[in-house]
């Protein structure tokens, strides 16, 4: 699952803290995060199953500001107010197809992103990164593999579309075989065209 991420913090949690750790260390890394910058988090299933773990607690710890809390598993992200805008997620969205938002008792979305909801943010917060992050970030991961004598890379193409992924990797050069697979996240085509696209021709070492 290849893709890149804006600039930000990242908190320095235990492997399966306490929503309580969590907000701790949110409200923390506010205090010194630059505005308009993200603060990132990694959490188990202690925090993500924590009925109060909501965009509230989130931003009461650190009001207005782009915060971004991910299950280990993959599974799973807590949101606050500014990042769900941020990543073009409104209060009354309906779930996308093979995904759901948390709800609170206003029908409103709780901030909490599950499945093909979360693949969605993933791939708009990659854009947010831009071309250039993700293109350094296939290159550091082809050299770290290549390090270990991995000769193939298979990348789901789900934060990055696969015709656009496949031109990046074109342009990262990467000495490493890659292997494209589609992850589109809508039903129909048209929906989502560049994950559905055969994409340009990919160099020889690539495909």
């Amino acid at each position: 699952h290849v893709g890149a991420r804006p600039p930000g913090t990242v908190l320095k949690l235990s492997d399966d803290p306490t929503l309580d750790d969590v907000i701790a260390a949110v409200r923390m890394a506010a205090s010194s995060t630059p505005a308009g910058q993200w603060i990132f988090g990694t959490i188990g299933a202690r925090a993500l199953l924590d009925p109060k773990a909501t965009r509230l607690v989130l931003d009461e710890a650190a009001p207005g500001r782009l915060v971004k809390i991910a299950a280990w598993t993959g599974h799973g992200n807590i949101l606050s107010t500014a990042a769900l805008r941020a990543l073009g997620i409104g209060e009354r969205d309906p779930d996308p197809p093979f995904g759901r938002y948390g709800r609170l008792p206003d029908g409103t979305t709780s901030g909490l992103l599950e499945e093909y909801a979360d693949v969605r943010a993933n791939r708009r917060m990659t854009a947010l990164a831009g071309r250039a992050a993700v293109i350094g970030s296939l290159q550091r991961l082809a050299n770290e593999a290549t390090g270990y004598g991995i000769t193939t890379i298979q990348a789901m193409a789900n934060s990055v579309p696969a015709a656009e992924l496949q031109g990046m990797l074109g342009e990262a050069a990467a000495p490493i075989r890659w292997r494209v697979i589609r992850f589109p996240i809508a039903l129909a085509d048209k929906d989502d065209p560049d994950s559905y696209a055969a994409g340009p021709r990919a160099p020889s070492s690539l495909v």
